[in-house]
């Protein structure tokens, strides 16, 4: 039989500061707005402050994660109005980027956050990228779309993560053969999927309706290819466009000079 016994103070002192820790434990989704999630995330308290005093360290090969480097420059721009001064040493107020032999994929990475450093590690720049990416999650949403948005600070909460893909094949799809879509518009999209991690991207750029992209040796796939008989359809878009120009037929080809610029963005993007 169990003896009853008595809870003192001490006891309830105990429970209610496992409470406590438990609770300062669990990620706050507004303060950790990460999607898709790491597969680990340890939250801690405090903030990294990103100022213009604040250097940017690269590994010994400054060539192994220059465009990502960049990329990460980019954003900090759109923030604070100017890049990061290099540093030849980690130390207080740098962000840290090296190469993590140990990790064992290619798009794995670790991100620690402390009001004093930020170090981010990966084993290749893809690695690396997808870490940039969850910085820029954790930057305000005040960088985003904007050139300059002036602030005199961006703060990143300290925090630890460890993270690589579950799945290897995370893509979209964009259908431009059926639905015209402009370049800045596709160069955005490319953008947001970078921003959710996703690797692929599937552009359906021709279909039975017709063939969209100019290739210069088969001049006759977008001369022939790309038009066919006028049916019922077309005559009611026709009708309405007199009243709505979206309605209109568009008659655009794509050449290799328009979709060059988005396939540069998706290589960058390590689409």
């Amino acid at each position: 039989m169990f003896k009853p016994f008595r809870l003192t103070g001490a006891v309830v002192f105990s429970v209610l500061l496992g409470m406590s820790v438990a609770r300062a434990q669990e990620a706050d989704p507004a303060r950790y707005a990460i999607v898709p999630y790491p597969q680990q995330l340890v939250p801690a308290t405090g903030d990294f402050v990103i100022t213009a005093k604040t250097r940017l360290v690269l590994p010994s090969d400054k060539s192994l994660f220059s465009k990502e480097a960049a990329q990460l420059q980019v954003l900090i721009r759109q923030g604070l109005g100017q890049s990061l001064g290099l540093a030849a040493k980690a130390g207080n107020g740098t962000i840290v980027l090296k190469q993590d032999q140990q990790l064992a994929g290619e798009e794995d990475y670790t991100l620690e956050v402390t009001p004093q450093q930020v170090i981010i590690a990966a084993k290749t720049p893809t690695g690396m990228f997808r870490a940039v990416q969850t910085v820029r999650q954790l930057m305000p949403a005040a960088i985003e779309g904007v050139k300059n948005a002036k602030l005199t600070k961006i703060a990143l909460p300290a925090v630890k993560i460890t993270d690589h893909p579950v799945y290897g094949w995370r893509g979209m799809h964009l259908d431009v053969s059926r639905h015209f879509f402009s370049v800045d518009y596709l160069k955005k999209f490319i953008d947001l999927l970078a921003l959710y991690k996703m690797n692929k991207f599937h552009i359906h750029l021709t279909d039975d309706q017709g063939w969209r992209i100019e290739i210069k040796k088969y001049p006759l796939l977008t001369e022939q290819g790309a038009w066919r008989e006028f049916n019922n359809q077309d005559s009611v878009c026709m009708e309405k466009a007199k009243t709505n120009p979206d309605m209109a037929i568009d008659t655009t080809i794509s050449s290799i000079r328009m979709v060059k610029p988005f396939m540069v963005v998706s290589i960058h993007r390590h689409r």
